[in-house]
């Protein structure tokens, strides 16, 4: 009689854990929903004029009648302009960020993170920050 009522109460213990088991996993889960790929892509990259990089130090790539400028003094290199608006054109989020972590990463990117504006002519087509270690 013991051991049937010892295996009762295993029986019965294994079937709460698996039940809290799944509870804490869906709780935890990430929503099934895709990202939009298309987030933070700038559609057009041929007709941005400018870039404005914001961190600790500012850096405004300018597009003007002699070619990209660096901060309006020095000429940009011009494959390194290809390579940011190939970036600009091809760069897509993989996941969403978590629930629990996405105010704290918000703010520390924009705390410690660099803001990117993108500009077509004097219009701003898209800003958004960025970091990383």
């Amino acid at each position: 009689m013991k051991a049937e009522k010892k295996n009762k109460l295993l029986a019965v213990s294994l079937a709460v854990l698996s039940m809290l088991s799944a509870l804490i996993a869906w709780i935890r889960a990430e929503p099934s929903s895709d990202v939009d790929k298309t987030l933070f892509r700038v559609e057009n990259p041929e007709s941005v004029s400018r870039v404005l990089l914001v961190s600790d130090d500012t850096v405004d790539l300018a597009f003007g009648p002699g070619g990209w400028t660096v901060n309006k003094a020095h000429k940009a290199d011009v494959n390194m302009i290809k390579v940011l608006m190939a970036t600009l054109l091809q760069h897509e989020p993989r996941r969403p960020v978590s629930r629990l972590s996405n105010d704290s990463i918000a703010s520390r990117l924009e705390r410690e993170g660099t803001r990117v504006s993108v500009f077509s002519g004097d219009e701003m087509v898209q800003e958004f920050f960025v970091g990383g270690n």
